[in-house]
């Protein structure tokens, strides 16, 4: 709070309230009230005793006014600054989780503010401000949200008014599930497990790190994270001896997803559930209705306002979706839904503005069944927004190389520029045994015959890791893929969205990623290669490649990227 001591220094604004329990006063709790001159005011709480305590404040301890006079006594609503009605609400935010919540003005007008604090506990609630909901809309959201805190309330807001053009949109990516029920069953699990997990997201990242809105402003500078653990070496899978082998998405970051849950999700449960007793939409229906949630969503708001135009929005190209999603069959992990999530994404003019101006990753991450792994929801719609391209992919070649599923910035520069390794100047030079040797990973290779003048060659694989027994491939043409490969690997950074899924973590000056998070990364830059019209061949040289690189590196960063 010493980056905020101007707000804290002044007296005219400072009001000390008596807290009151339910058998009187509490003399071990301090609440206090301060702020600059004009502006927003904050409220501290310390309980100085070891137990727990339901207190409310109502009014302040008597105080001579500005001025001089009688000592008077200011109810809490007063002592703050908030101006009621009916149709009033306050929002705030709290130092210790860098959090918003939202609450109805008119209660803390009749009965003051009721608050539950633990042993020695301290809480402080920042910009304290109140206002007028003009159209009802924060009435919605406040129900919705019942008490629940979230990262960014002007978001959440957002998201409710998307909320039907997110339903259409996962009812597309769903439509012609193999099994509708089990489908259902998945968003109906996503959307309610969503509160509790959140919830529970929120009690963790209050002690682990400040929202991400919250990062840049040096009043919630605190640092947070796990422990780091007394280990000399990294365990096979990639982490570090003594360290909870999870994904890189944290509760931190599942709390930072701001998306409204509750009735909203079993609202969409029961939807599923009904398509589920009968089979489903159909393909046509669901196309339909998400062109109908299209052209009825809401204007764009806020900085984003910029990135898709209001008045010429981008266009969605049905053809195009189709001829895409097609593709999504054989793209195999992540999951079918993810797929064609991306398909129509794609299918507009400009699939990454378009996919951000209408926050289509959060339908991906609270309404798609996803397979379940150790990385979760939240890290695949993560690598779903970083995958897409930023210009409209064609239904003949559904090209993401300009936007790779990284954090680095996309490359105009094509994929043979890159830096290539030692197996892709074997195969250069034609040495087709060494080259797919080193992209098989645990496994040896045979070569039967090379024909030279065509640069291709059957490979026999003992297979030791997870790589096909037989394959058959161009030698020269490898170089392309390689080097695609390892662009995309060199263009990993140890920051970023990416990165938390890659769970990159330091440990005694080593730079570490874990085996989970790198295959999801994998598999979702495999299955985007699939959709944009990739040959078997090419997938499997890639996947190869990628399997190596993994082995090779030792789960170190550093190694991993080198290598490419």
């Amino acid at each position: 709070l010493l980056w905020r001591r101007a707000a804290f220094a002044g007296t005219a604004r400072f009001r000390l309230f008596e807290a009151e329990g339910p058998d009187g006063p509490l003399p071990d709790l301090y609440a206090f009230v301060n702020g600059p001159p004009s502006g927003a005011t904050h409220l501290v709480l310390v309980h100085n005793r070891y137990a727990e305590v339901d207190a409310r404040l109502r009014r302040t301890v008597p105080f001579v006014p500005p001025g001089g006079g009688e000592p008077v006594v200011r109810t809490f609503a007063e002592a703050v600054g908030l101006e009621g009605g009916p149709d009033r609400f306050v929002r705030w935010w709290e130092q210790h989780d860098g959090l918003e919540r939202l609450a109805r003005l008119d209660a803390w007008l009749r009965d003051g503010f009721a608050v539950h604090l633990r042993a020695y506990e301290a809480r402080v609630l920042l910009d304290l401000r109140s206002f007028r909901d003009a159209d009802g809309r924060w009435a919605e959201l406040h129900a919705e949200l019942s008490g629940r805190p979230v990262p960014d309330l002007d978001e959440s807001l957002r998201l409710q008014a998307l909320a039907p053009l997110h339903r259409a949109f996962a009812r597309l990516a769903s439509a012609g599930e193999a099994s509708a029920g089990d489908a259902s069953a998945g968003d109906a699990n996503t959307g309610e497990a969503s509160v509790v997990d959140e919830s529970a997201a929120h009690e963790s990242a209050a002690d682990a790190t400040a929202s991400v809105g919250r990062a840049a402003d040096p009043a919630v500078r605190t640092t947070g994270g796990a422990r780091e653990p007394a280990a000399d070496e990294a365990a096979s899978d990639g982490t570090a001896q003594g360290e909870p082998a999870t994904g890189g998405v944290d509760a931190a970051n599942v709390a930072a997803s701001d998306a409204p849950a509750g009735d909203a999700a079993a609202s969409d449960a029961r939807t599923h559930a009904d398509e589920a007793s009968t089979g489903g939409p159909s393909e046509a229906e669901a196309l339909r209705a998400f062109q109908t949630a299209w052209n009825e969503r809401p204007p764009v708001e806020g900085p984003r306002a910029d990135e898709t135009d209001r008045t010429a929005p981008s266009a969605f190209d049905a053809d195009r979706f189709g001829a895409i999603a097609s593709r999504a069959e054989g793209a195999g992990v992540p999951s079918r839904a993810w797929c064609r999530a991306w398909a129509i994404a794609a299918s507009f003019d400009a699939p990454r503005a378009t996919a951000e101006a209408y926050r289509l990753d959060r339908a991906v991450a609270r309404r798609l069944p996803h397979v379940t792994d150790e990385v979760g929801p939240e890290a695949w719609a993560i690598l779903w927004r970083a995958s897409l391209p930023t210009a409209g992919a064609s239904g003949d070649d559904a090209s993401a190389s300009d936007a790779p599923a990284s954090d680095a910035p996309a490359s105009d520069a094509p994929a043979s520029d890159a830096p290539v390794g030692d197996a892709a100047a074997d195969v250069a030079s034609g040495d087709v045994a060494s080259a797919d040797a080193a992209s098989a990973g645990d496994a040896s290779v045979e070569v039967a015959k090379v024909d030279r003048a065509t640069g291709t060659g059957e490979a026999r694989v003992h297979r030791t890791s997870d790589v096909d027994d037989v394959a058959a491939f161009p030698a020269h043409a490898d170089v392309a893929d390689v080097a695609e490969a390892d662009a995309a690997l060199a263009s990993l950074t140890t920051d970023g969205p990416v990165a938390e899924v890659l769970g990159v973590h330091h440990h005694d000056g080593t730079t570490w990623f874990r085996q989970e998070g790198f295959r999801a990364w994998r598999d979702a830059w495999l299955a985007v290669r699939a959709l944009s019209g990739a040959t078997e061949t090419q997938l499997e040289r890639w996947r190869r490649r990628f399997v190596e690189a993994e082995r090779r590196s030792g789960y170190r960063f550093d190694a991993l990227t080198r290598n490419a």
